[in-house]
C-alpha cells in the first residue's frame, strides 16, 4: 500500500515496514503477529492510514493503528458501545472521515439479549455514551485525524458540561491548553499547567488543540456549576497568548 511518499510493505510472516521513498529510508517497522494471535489466525488485511502510518483491519472489522511512540497497536475501532447515543446509524448517510468510515465497519452493536437491558436508564446510557465519545476522541488523536479529533473532543466538553464533572472537565482543559508559562516563571506552584507532559503537540492533524480549547470553553460555559472553571481558563488562555 502507497500513500504519498511512503510505501507499506508487508511480509509473509506479518512484518510491516513501511519506507519514505523520498528520504529513501527506513519510516519504521512492526509487526501484525499481536493482532493475528490476537484474532486466533483470522487474516488481517494493512494499509496505510490518512496520516501515513500502519492500519490493520481485522476479518470481524475491528481496526487497530500502530503507534511508533508506544511501539504498540492501538485498537481505533470495535463494537464496544452498543448502547451509545453516538453509535453509528447502519444503512444511513456515507460516513465522512476516516475514523467514522473504520467504525462503519466494525462490529455491529450487540443484540438486545447481550446485556443491553442494564442500559436502559438514562444514568446507564450516559455513561456509555460518554465513553464512547472519550474512546473516539483517543482514536482520533491515534490515528492524527484532525477534524475528527476536534468533534469528538469537543462532544466530550457538552457531555462533561452536562454532568457539570468538574474534576474531568479540568483535566480535558489542562490537555487542550498544555504548558503555560505565568509571570515568566518556569512552572510550579499554583500552575494548573505544571504538569503538562513534555511531549505536549500544540496541534493535531493541523487542528491547534488551543483553537479548539477556545470552542470547548464556549461550549462549558452553558453551565454555571463550571463558570469559575471556565474563567480560569479563559484567563490562562490568555496568558499563552
Amino acid at each position: 500500500a502507497a500513500r504519498g511518499w511512503r510505501l507499506l510493505s508487508l511480509t509473509a510472516d506479518g512484518g510491516v515496514k513501511v519506507y519514505d521513498i523520498a528520504e529513501r529510508a527506513l519510516a519504521l517497522s512492526c509487526s501484525l503477529a499481536p493482532l493475528v494471535a490476537r484474532a486466533g489466525g483470522a487474516p488481517v488485511s494493512a494499509r496505510l492510514s490518512d496520516a501515513g502510518l500502519p492500519l490493520a483491519i481485522l476479518a470481524d472489522g475491528t481496526a487497530a493503528a500502530f503507534d511508533p511512540a508506544l511501539d504498540a497497536w492501538l485498537r481505533v475501532a470495535d463494537g464496544s458501545f452498543p448502547g451509545s447515543g453516538l453509535a453509528p446509524a447502519r444503512g444511513g448517510a456515507p460516513p465522512a472521515g476516516e475514523l467514522a468510515c473504520l467504525l462503519a465497519g466494525a462490529p455491529a452493536a450487540a443484540s438486545a439479549d447481550a446485556g443491553l437491558a442494564a442500559l436502559t436508564s438514562s444514568r446507564g446510557a450516559g455513561r456509555e455514551t460518554r465513553a464512547d465519545a472519550e474512546t473516539r476522541a483517543a482514536a482520533a488523536l491515534a490515528l492524527r485525524a484532525g477534524a475528527e479529533w476536534r468533534d469528538a473532543t469537543l462532544t466530550c466538553v457538552r457531555l462533561l458540561t452536562d454532568d457539570a464533572d468538574e474534576g474531568r472537565l479540568r483535566e480535558l482543559l489542562g490537555e487542550l491548553l498544555g504548558p503555560v508559562r505565568l509571570d515568566g516563571s518556569s512552572g510550579g506552584g499554583d500552575d494548573p499547567t505544571a504538569d503538562a507532559p513534555a511531549s505536549w503537540a500544540p496541534a493535531v492533524g493541523g487542528v491547534a488543540r488551543r483553537a479548539v480549547l477556545k470552542e470547548a470553553l464556549v461550549e462549558a460555559s452553558r453551565n454555571r456549576a463550571v463558570q469559575r472553571l471556565v474563567a480560569e481558563f479563559g484567563e490562562l488562555l490568555a496568558a499563552a497568548g
